[in-house]
């Protein structure tokens, strides 16, 4: 934790994330590959964080009362959509390497990479819906790029025109 408390508020950093590299490392090979694989499916929504799963996250007051409410995740990508959103936002992501062991107890089934895989689908589904809606609300007000969507339904769908 003190590794955690030194980076929040050091250079603007809004947040720190545990990382588990070594301990990730020697878990048995079926656990790994699942890892491996939500690793690279959670790096479609957050970028620069390698390990978005660890448990160990440090926010700021202000961060977290900005953060939290906004939530709407509450599966496996649960820490995905906090990071995404954080990066969304402009806040500074730290990772810190921490010691960290598994203990008897998982909660990982076989039926997990799929619930996985679902949350993350519906991730990345609410992102490319929050982009969208912020693209539209930038073309009401004028953007000042000057193209706007010539129309989101029927004739000329996906056209861009300068406007």
């Amino acid at each position: 934790l003190p590794a955690l408390e030194r980076r929040v508020g050091a250079r603007g950093c809004e947040m720190a994330v545990g990382c588990r590299a070594a301990a990730l490392a020697a878990r048995p090979a079926a656990r790994r590959l699942m890892g491996v694989v939500f690793a690279a499916l959670a790096s479609t929504c957050v970028r620069g964080v390698p390990d978005t799963q660890c448990g160990f996250k440090l926010l700021s007051r202000r961060a977290a009362r900005e953060l939290f409410p906004s939530l709407q995740i509450r599966g496996w990508a649960y820490d995905v959509q906090l990071l995404a959103l954080a990066q969304a936002r402009g806040y500074r992501i730290a990772s810190v390497p921490v010691a960290w062991r598994d203990v008897e107890g998982s909660k990982v089934t076989p039926l997990t990479p799929l619930q996985m895989a679902a949350d993350l689908v519906a991730l990345r589904l609410q992102l490319a819906w929050s982009a969208w809606r912020r693209g539209s609300r930038r073309e009401e007000a004028g953007s000042g790029t000057g193209w706007r969507v010539a129309s989101r339904s029927g004739a000329g769908r996906g056209e861009a025109r300068r406007g």
